[in-house]
């Protein structure tokens, strides 16, 4: 009886209080339905505008939309082969569907470069060859275009890097026959060294009797390093100002080069 008489003095207490006041009750379903409402409202305010949503994005530029396409490689020999047995032998690989099996057709193309004569396959080596050939100069020609950025944009666009067909030795031998490129000057003795090599042949002929290339090579680099502190300091200058000449007019052709930034390397 006691209970329920507590009960009700607290429901009419409950009742009593101004309603500001009943708002901030602490009960735990109370604090869970204040946070959910809290929740959506911060939603709604982050949700973008109807109008920002349904504006369409503004594509961005390509930037490699205006640079010429790099020359295509080549097809392999086996390629080359392949591409005419196909034309040639697909109508006999058609499955239920009426389509061409082309799995079946490759390996029966693999048996038949197998069985080819010696005769016939050079002769696709040799056209593939040729075509190879035609391909490093055209690419070589089409690398030695592009500045920097462009490509690196190509290739980011091709997903993979370009690389001068030869490797790094072809790209340095076609930068070094480049019309009008003077040469990368060297250190003042080794341009001593270029102009005295011949002179210290003839000189010490009978030392350098009897060794291999390799060894007359570092004997005349000996003698001519021995000669060059023997040497004063106006006659040392001279091959200084030599250098510096050569470097300079190297400089001075590499602006003139479309990848000028690449034959500059860093700063």
């Amino acid at each position: 009886m006691a209970s329920i008489l507590l009960s009700r003095s607290l429901q009419a207490l409950r009742l009593s209080e101004p309603v500001g006041l009943r708002a901030l009750s602490t009960t735990p379903a109370a604090l869970k339905a204040g946070r959910l409402k809290k929740a959506k409202a911060d939603s709604s305010a982050d949700a973008p505008s109807p109008l920002k949503a349904g504006r369409p994005k503004k594509p961005k530029a390509d930037p490699t939309a205006d640079l010429p396409s790099p020359p295509k490689r080549p097809n392999s020999p086996f390629t080359r082969f392949f591409k005419t047995f196909y034309a040639a032998e697909k109508h006999t690989f058609i499955d239920s569907a009426g389509k061409t099996k082309v799995s079946d057709v490759a390996r029966a193309a693999g048996k038949a470069w197998a069985a080819l004569p010696e005769a016939e396959k050079k002769e696709h080596e040799a056209a593939s060859k040729a075509e190879y050939t035609a391909y490093a100069a055209a690419m070589t020609r089409y690398l030695d275009t592009l500045q920097p950025a462009e490509r690196a944009a190509l290739e980011k666009k091709a997903g993979r890097k370009f690389q001068t067909p030869g490797g790094k030795h072809v790209a340095k031998l076609a930068i070094r026959e480049r019309a009008g490129n003077p040469g990368r000057a060297s250190s003042p003795f080794f341009e001593y060294l270029k102009a005295q090599r011949d002179v210290i042949q003839v000189e010490h002929a009978g030392e350098l009797e009897g060794l291999t290339p390799m060894q007359t090579n570092l004997k005349v680099v000996s003698l001519a390093a021995q000669k060059w502190h023997t040497l004063t300091a106006d006659e040392s200058q001279k091959w200084k100002d030599e250098c510096a000449r050569k470097r300079q007019a190297y400089k001075d052709w590499v602006e003139t080069q479309p990848d000028k930034g690449k034959l500059l390397g860093p700063k």
